[in-house]
Parts: structure tokens; sequence; C-alpha cells
């Protein structure tokens, strides 16, 4: 059974992006395409390439995300060290008065 190939006018459609940006992707190799007088993209390229930017961009999420919540709450958290010291000394997880 045939794959079916993907055009890149196709695949700019289907991920909502530029020619261009498909064409970048290939020429970064991002994405897997075959050249035969035009570029080809199989279904499996397609996916993989997906597959990773979906990866990469939950990543990207957390990092970010993790970026926020420290700045907006970095001053109110104690110091992990701290934390560490205090919970080992005193059994619990209510900090000591000179932790902060």
């Amino acid at each position: 059974m045939i794959e079916h190939q993907h055009t890149v006018r196709s695949v700019a459609e289907k991920l909502q992006v530029t020619e261009r940006s498909v064409r970048e992707f290939i020429a970064k190799g991002d994405l897997g395409a075959t050249k035969v007088r035009h570029w080809r993209i199989s279904e499996a390229q397609l996916q993989q390439f997906l597959n990773r930017r979906s990866a990469q961009q939950k990543d990207e999420f957390g990092r970010l995300l993790s970026l926020f919540l420290y700045s907006a709450f970095g001053s109110l958290l104690p110091d992990l060290a701290c934390f560490r010291r205090c919970s080992m000394h005193s059994g619990n997880r209510i900090f000591a008065r000179s932790c902060f």
C-alpha cells in the first residue's frame, strides 16, 4: 500500500503556517521530506514532526509557567535549603523562626 504524500501547500494548510515556514522546517531538518521535482512529506514524517513539536511546546509551557510562578511568588517562598534544615531538626514541615 502506498502511503499518502503531502505537498508543502497541504502541510502549510494543515499546520496553519505559510509555505515558506514549511520549507524552513525542511531546510532546518525539523520536518523530513523527499524532493522529487517538488517536496513531498509522508504521513509518518508529518506525525513525527507534530509529536516533536508538541513535546517542545509542552516543555516551553512548563518552563514559562515555572518562571511566572517564581517571579510572581518567589519572594513568598522560603529557601529550599532552609526548609530541609528546619524539617530535619523539627521533624515536621513547620519552619523555625530563624529561617525567615
